[in-house]
C-alpha cells in the first residue's frame, strides 16, 4: 500500500484531500480490468491507456503464484523477451523498465522472504523467434511471469503463438503470460488454460506537456512524457529524453580507446528513461495489487487455520 502511495506520489496524484470521485480518477492510472472473453471477446485497446487488462482467473493465477513464493520462501521469476525498445536501447541498461520494475519491488519481496529475479533479455532487431526455439535454456525453466514485448520487429501471429506455447512448455512452472497478441492469448487461456494479460502505457494518468515553462510546474517524473501534435518536437528531443553518460573522466585512469559521450540507439523509436520508468511503475502496480491479495489471503488462512489455496507450484 506504501508502496503504491508513493507510486502515485512521484506522478502528482497524492491521496492528500481527494474525495471518492478523485479517488477513482486517480485510481485509472494503473487500473487492471477484467476482461471476460466469453461475454465481451477481445479487449478493447483503449484498456491499454491505464494499467491493461487481464482476466479473472488469470489475476487469481497470479495471486497465487506469489502466496506459494511467499509461503515456501521460493524465487518469483520474471523474464522479458523482446526488442531493442523493450531492451533499453539508448538508455543505460538500470534504466530500462524491467529494471525499474525490479528496484521497486525488490526490496519488498525481500521482506517477505523471496528472492525476486528479474531479466531483461530483449535484443534489439531479432524478436523473440529464436528466443523462443529454446525457451527453457534462454528464458528460464523456473518463470513465473514472462512478458512479449516485440511488436515494433514481430508482425507475424505464429512467431508470438511460438513464444508464448514455448514458454509454457519449456519449463517447470506455466508462467503468467503478459503481453502479445489478444487473439492468441483468447485462444491459449480458453484452450489451453493460461493465465494471460496486457500491461498498458500509464498514460491516461499523465499531465500533458504544453511548453518549456509549463512543464516546470509538473511532477519531475511526469515531465515530457505527454504532447499533442503541435509541440511534439519537445517530448521527442533526444537531450531531454535520454539521460545518459559513457564515461566519467577521473585523473587516474586514461581509457586506451576514445569513449562515446552517450550509449548507441539514441533515436526517435526508443522512449528515453522517464518512459522505461513509468512502464516499469506500471508492470510494479500490477503486481503489487496482486501481492496486496496474496498477503489477505495469508492472513486469513492464518487466523481461520484453513489451507485455502494448493501448494502446488503452478
Amino acid at each position: 500500500s506504501r508502496a503504491m502511495e508513493a507510486i502515485y506520489e512521484e506522478y502528482g496524484h497524492t491521496r492528500e484531500g481527494l474525495d471518492a470521485h478523485g479517488r477513482v480518477e486517480r485510481a485509472k492510472m494503473f487500473a487492471i480490468h477484467m476482461v471476460d472473453f466469453e461475454k465481451d471477446g477481445l479487449p478493447n485497446i483503449d484498456l491499454l491507456e491505464g494499467g491493461g487488462w487481464t482476466t479473472k482467473k488469470s489475476f487469481e493465477g497470479l495471486v497465487r503464484r506469489l502466496l506459494h513464493a511467499m509461503m515456501t520462501n521460493d524465487t518469483f521469476t520474471v523474464v522479458l523477451g523482446g526488442h531493442s525498445a523493450a531492451a533499453g536501447h539508448g538508455n543505460h541498461f538500470h534504466q530500462s523498465y524491467m529494471m525499474q520494475f525490479h528496484k521497486v519491488l525488490e526490496p519488498i519481496f525481500n521482506r517477505l522472504g523471496v528472492k525476486l529475479i528479474t531479466r531483461n533479455i530483449a535484443q534489439g532487431g531479432l524478436g523473440t523467434l529464436q528466443g523462443a526455439l529454446g525457451s527453457g535454456s534462454i528464458y528460464g525453466n523456473e518463470v513465473d511471469v514472462i512478458v512479449w514485448d516485440s511488436s515494433m520487429t514481430e508482425k507475424n501471429a505464429a512467431h508470438i503463438d511460438l513464444f508464448e506455447r514455448q514458454a509454457i512448455l519449456g519449463g517447470n512452472r506455466a508462467p503468467f503470460l503478459l503481453g502479445g497478441d489478444a487473439n492468441i492469448m483468447k485462444a491459449l487461456h480458453e484452450n489451453a488454460d493460461a493465465d494471460v494479460g496486457q500491461f498498458g502505457s500509464g498514460l491516461i494518468g499523465i499531465a500533458e506537456t504544453i511548453d518549456e515553462e509549463q512543464v516546470n510546474t509538473l511532477p519531475w517524473a511526469a515531465q515530457y512524457l505527454k504532447c499533442n501534435a503541435q509541440n511534439n518536437d519537445l517530448c521527442r528531443n533526444p537531450n531531454i529524453r535520454f539521460r545518459t553518460k559513457c564515461w566519467v573522466d577521473r585523473p587516474d585512469v586514461t581509457p586506451p580507446t576514445n569513449q562515446r559521450a552517450h550509449p548507441k540507439g539514441q533515436v526517435g523509436w526508443h522512449p528515453g528513461f522517464r518512459s522505461h520508468q513509468l512502464t516499469g511503475r506500471v508492470l510494479a502496480f500490477t503486481i503489487l495489487k496482486a501481492l496486496q491479495d496474496a498477503i489477505n489471503v495469508w492472513s486469513e488462512v492464518t487466523i481461520t487455520g484453513e489451507l485455502v489455496v494448493s501448494l502446488d507450484p503452478l
